[in-house]
């Protein structure tokens, strides 16, 4: 039986992870899938980034010539330029909408959250207490989380989803 090298071990999954997070990020940019592809795409990015590391590593010495060519430094500065211009462009926009909407219906009054999201009151205590989440500070969805050292969103998954 053949033994398994680093160097193809890293350069194998730096391939099939690259492709899985292109694809997944791709999904994303157009909003397919989006429930499955967003902790698909963190994750397997965080893999990547340390499979390429390790490529990296047990690849330095052909892969360290590549760093000196002019093209590398060039490929370098227009990656940072294009980087820079999407955080000052994203910078100058203000506030992220979605983000104020959000932390308005988690910190307002619970009965008018349970409007907006189209869930009974009375029902969605009861899924809150079948889930053990004391309800000593309901005024709020984002009140219920920290009492019970929660997220929110999880408050707000088992009132919707149980």
């Amino acid at each position: 039986m053949k033994k398994i090298k680093a160097r193809d071990f890293a350069t194998s999954f730096s391939v099939a992870l690259f492709l899985i997070v292109g694809v997944s990020g791709v999904l994303m940019f157009f909003h397919l899938f989006d429930k499955y592809t967003k902790n698909l795409h963190e994750i397997l990015g965080l893999l990547f980034v340390a499979i390429i590391f390790a490529h990296i590593w047990v690849n330095w010495k052909s892969m360290r010539g590549y760093f000196t060519k002019k093209i590398f430094a060039l490929a370098l500065f227009l990656t940072f330029l294009v980087t820079l211009g999407f955080v000052v462009d994203s910078d100058s926009k203000g506030e992220n909408p979605k983000i104020v909407i959000l932390h308005s219906m988690l910190k307002a009054p619970m009965e008018s959250s349970l409007k907006v999201l189209g869930i009974d009151e009375k029902v969605a205590l009861l899924k809150l207490q079948e889930s053990g989440v004391s309800l000593d500070k309901k005024e709020s969805i984002d009140a219920i989380a920290k009492y019970n050292n929660r997220s929110p969103f999880e408050i707000v998954s088992i009132m919707i989803n149980q």
